[in-house]
């Protein structure tokens, strides 16, 4: 009978997919019109049976798709698959509530969430008014705060365990596949000998630039996963795979996060860890004495890539200046003059704060690398101050309700959720995760999986 339903409900989806096809088909010159056609009917109806494969979607293809060179562009503006696939989720959420009598979701985060949307979009109105620049060029940064809405959407769509492990499963999945590219190529096209300074280039081609959050939450879930619920082989094929993806990526602040998100991990669950920290141990010490021992007697390419990875190691300390350590210290005095000048409210967005420190071929005046003073530039106190406030609520109370949610394997998932975000907290400080378009969708993801887990096991009686 469910099997007969469900055919059913697949076979009325058919006249709606071929009314998209025949109305694209007819716009196929028009590129807008094509995609509002194909898209707009098509999508938003599968999306209103199955919400949960667009999530997904969004997470793969700002994980799996390079968002500068190879994500695909509507046409309309600069808003790309996964930003449309957002506004569509948004759409089906509005409706359902408005429309439909669905009772919406709600949790501690979403005023503040709310408060930072406003701002942000204050601030993108007041700057095409002011003709700072045309519209679809602010949203480009704008639309960065609006996949923080993910953490609504998350907790508004998904109602059982089931539908919410598949999402998570998926998620750490897409997380380990986002991995494969960067260490198959690694050891497909072993690095030649470099001195340090041509290492530098090396790092420079190889370093991740682009969907690095999603791996980095799997990873620190994996690990949690592995230390809280059980010990599984695909746990630790998956840790494995990413953890290899990290240190080829030659991302310093990723490293350093990462180890903070671990020791989070630790600290906060000792007493229920420490009876696997031995075994945990052991699955690190292995593999690094069998990389060591490659590495001494010159097997390649692992012998190059320990050296790359020392040099790039050693540079984080204070015998080694770093590469980079002046045109970081001049941005970020560029941001305190403008912070004190427009402290309130920010410059908005798009608008260079700075001169061409990089050299003449500088076009990036309007990006920073600390996340926190992108923040204070563009939208101010008015600006950080939700942001901080949805991001305290979001810790605390993973912090707290960590020890009442008795599925061990949805405590891990809580658990990491809220350590790599800590973790991303302090790498913040040298790469701008939390406000970056092809790594956002992460944490309103994490967060709003949070939510559905208090929810479920019902741990949350505010």
């Amino acid at each position: 009978m469910n099997i007969a339903n469900n055919l059913k409900g697949k076979l009325a989806i058919a006249p709606w997919l071929i009314a998209g096809w025949v109305i694209g088909n007819l716009f196929l010159n028009n590129t807008q019109l094509f995609i509002v056609a194909l898209l707009g009917v098509c999508t938003l109806v599968l999306l209103v049976h199955s919400p949960v494969l667009a999530i997904l979607g969004i997470m793969a293809g700002t994980s799996l798709i390079d968002y500068h060179q190879g994500l695909p562009l509507t046409k309309i503006g600069t808003i790309n698959i996964p930003d449309l696939i957002l506004f569509l989720l948004v759409t089906v959420v509005i409706f359902r509530t408005l429309f439909l009598g669905v009772k919406p979701i709600k949790t501690p985060l979403d005023i503040p969430l709310i408060i930072f949307v406003v701002i942000g979009m204050i601030s993108l109105l007041a700057g095409f008014f002011e003709q700072k620049y045309l519209f679809f060029v602010g949203l480009k940064e704008f639309k960065v705060i609006l996949y923080y809405l993910l953490v609504i959407l998350v907790t508004n769509i998904i109602k059982d365990k089931k539908t919410l492990k598949l999402v998570i499963y998926g998620c750490l999945a897409v997380g380990v596949i986002a991995s494969v590219g960067l260490v198959l190529a690694g050891l497909v096209n072993p690095p030649p000998a470099l001195s340090e300074g041509e290492g530098e280039m090396f790092y420079r081609d190889r370093e991740a630039i682009s969907g690095s959050m999603l791996p980095f939450w799997s990873l620190v879930g994996f690990v949690s996963l592995l230390l809280i619920s059980k010990i599984r082989a695909g746990y630790i094929l998956g840790a494995g795979i990413i953890l290899m993806w990290l240190m080829l990526s030659f991302t310093r602040h990723l490293w350093i996060a990462f180890v903070v998100g671990v020791l989070c991990i630790l600290l906060f669950n000792f007493r229920k860890v420490k009876k696997r920290i031995f075994v945990s141990s052991m699955l690190v010490i292995i593999p690094i004495l069998l990389i060591a021992t490659a590495s001494l007697f010159e097997v390649e390419p692992v012998a190059a890539y320990v050296k790359l990875i020392a040099l790039r190691g050693k540079s984080l300390t204070f015998q080694e200046r770093v590469d980079n350590w002046d045109y970081r210290l001049a941005e970020n005095e560029y941001s305190k003059r403008t912070i004190a000048e427009h402290l309130l409210f920010g410059i908005g967005f798009v608008s260079p704060f700075r001169p061409q420190i990089y050299g003449p071929n500088d076009n990036t005046q309007a990006y920073l690398h600390n996340g926190y003073y992108w923040i204070l530039v563009k939208l101010g106190i008015a600006g950080l101050l939700p942001f901080l406030w949805f991001s305290y609520v979001f810790v605390r109370r993973g912090i707290i309700y960590r020890n009442r949610v008795e599925d061990n394997f949805l405590r891990a998932v809580v658990v990491g959720s809220v350590c790599s975000y800590l973790g991303i907290a302090v790498g913040n400080i040298a790469a701008a995760h939390f406000m970056e378009n092809w790594e956002v969708s992460v944490f309103g993801l994490s967060m709003g999986i949070n939510e559905v887990i208090y929810r479920l096991e019902g741990v949350d009686h505010s």
